[in-house]
């Protein structure tokens, strides 16, 4: 009888013990479950902003604004972006507390934090997000070989070409009141622009040297500008103007690098609204358990 009593008591234990970890097995398998719910909703965050990055570049452009801006302004219009979005029955995720940084000056990188929750039937789990959307910086500079070549010393008339364009003049000036326009891309050895002379690069160009902007002159890139070294621009009389819409480069001893010092050579006074903004496939979006 006490034998008995001792199996009875002992299975009951062990029924227990079973009933416990069965308890536990499953609050795990609900708890990775919100786990990966939560991680499905920092991919769709992921996606939602990815799809804005076009509009923002185009808004920046038109509205002569600066890509964080327009992305910021998209990005609070978004609507039901925070909703709670069902997967499979009680299993859902929902987006909270995006902070979007304040967009101050023109940054090569903006930094996303969220919450992104999962959520199963008992079960419930946060994950703090960071996406990181970044200006794509060049790795080498264009090649200017097979540009077609232009070899005058002087401009005084108005020019437009259609083709990319090698000037391998030592010292080419484009004087009184001239206009040279170049649809394409351009690389300059030696460039002076003087007296209301204009120069307009629908693409990327690459300066050698600008050895002198005298006057109301006006030098628009629509695209990249790599200047060889650090530029010099000797003469700033009157009121010259630089427009550079994609990014600004220097070339050292054929290194990339972002010309970010200004103080001393010119002021760029177009926003970079046609850099090639992008969320980086495998490091763009990291989260915190």
């Amino acid at each position: 009888m006490v034998v008995m009593t001792l199996v009875i008591v002992f299975g009951l234990a062990l029924s227990g013990m079973a009933l416990t970890a069965n308890k536990q097995f499953h609050k795990t398998d609900n708890l990775n479950r919100a786990t990966d719910l939560a991680e499905m909703g920092a991919t769709y965050y992921k996606s939602v902003i990815n799809s804005l990055i076009p509009s923002a570049v185009a808004a920046a452009r038109t509205n002569k604004t600066t890509f964080c801006q327009e992305l910021k302004r998209l990005h609070d219009r978004q609507v039901g972006i925070y909703d709670s979005k069902t997967v499979e029955s009680s299993n859902k995720y929902q987006i909270s507390s995006p902070v979007f940084p304040a967009c101050i000056g023109n940054p090569n990188n903006i930094l996303l934090n969220f919450i992104s929750t999962g959520k199963t039937g008992t079960e419930e789990k946060a994950i703090i997000g960071h996406l990181k959307i970044s200006k794509r910086i060049a790795s080498v500079r264009p090649d200017y070989s097979a540009f077609e070549k232009y070899e005058d010393d002087k401009l005084n008339k108005d020019l437009s070409l259609t083709d990319p364009v090698n000037f391998t003049n030592d010292n080419f000036k484009i004087t009184g009141g001239s206009s040279l326009r170049i649809e394409k891309s351009a690389y300059f050895k030696s460039l002076t622009l003087d007296g209301n002379a204009e120069v307009l690069i629908g693409g990327n160009a690459v300066f050698q040297q600008i050895t002198s902007m005298n006057g109301n002159t006006l030098l628009i890139v629509e695209g990249d500008a790599y200047f060889q070294a650090t530029p010099i621009i000797e003469k700033f009389v009157g009121h010259p103007t630089l427009c550079i819409k994609g990014n600004i480069y220097k070339v050292d001893n054929n290194q990339i690098m972002e010309y970010t010092d200004f103080s001393n050579y010119f002021t760029n006074t177009c926003v970079n609204s046609n850099a090639d903004w992008y969320i980086d496939a495998e490091n763009g979006l990291s989260v915190d358990y």
